[in-house]
């Protein structure tokens, strides 16, 4: 998800397109359970009409017309990442955090600041540290690398007790 959320990579920062197209559905799913329209913002009261000149009525059956109209956050999901994903990518150098702080796309800026953030510990490491420590002892020291990084992450994947 932060590869497509990186805006200097975007689709392209994926070697395979399933898996691009997949993230893609995936950050359109995530934008649109953040833009679903509440009850109270679909069904707002119009505007009462000024009768005083035409021109104001105009305008007033327009700005009804607009505020009865059903809003769908898919809808507009889907056209705020078409937006996003056809824009030109930013340049390499720039940091990509700098772009979504003068960003004015809140659906995106909260799928940011839920896939940008660091682990706040190093627990996970220093549990695979641990069973690299219990796979390589005395009677396993000739094992290679490869070997070792094979046997860790079947344990890992709970494939190996």
């Amino acid at each position: 998800m932060t590869t497509i959320l990186d805006p200097r990579f975007k689709k392209e920062g994926f070697w395979n397109p399933f898996n691009s197209s997949q993230e893609v559905k995936s950050l359109e799913d995530e934008l649109s359970l953040i833009n679903a329209p509440t009850k109270s913002s679909v069904f707002s009261s119009p505007p009462t009409p000024d009768s005083t000149a035409e021109s104001n009525q105009l305008f007033s059956l327009l700005q009804t017309n607009q505020t009865q109209k059903i809003q769908s956050g898919r809808v507009d999901s889907i056209l705020a990442l078409r937006q996003y994903l056809n824009a030109s990518d930013l340049d390499p150098a720039q940091n990509p955090l700098d772009y979504w702080k003068i960003s004015n796309k809140v659906g995106f800026k909260i799928c940011v600041f839920k896939y940008f953030c660091v682990p706040a510990t190093s627990t996970e490491s220093e549990r695979m540290f641990s069973k690299a420590g219990l796979v390589v002892s005395e009677k396993k020291s000739s094992l290679k690398p490869k070997n070792v990084n094979m046997i860790l992450f079947l344990k890992k994947n709970g494939w190996i007790i």
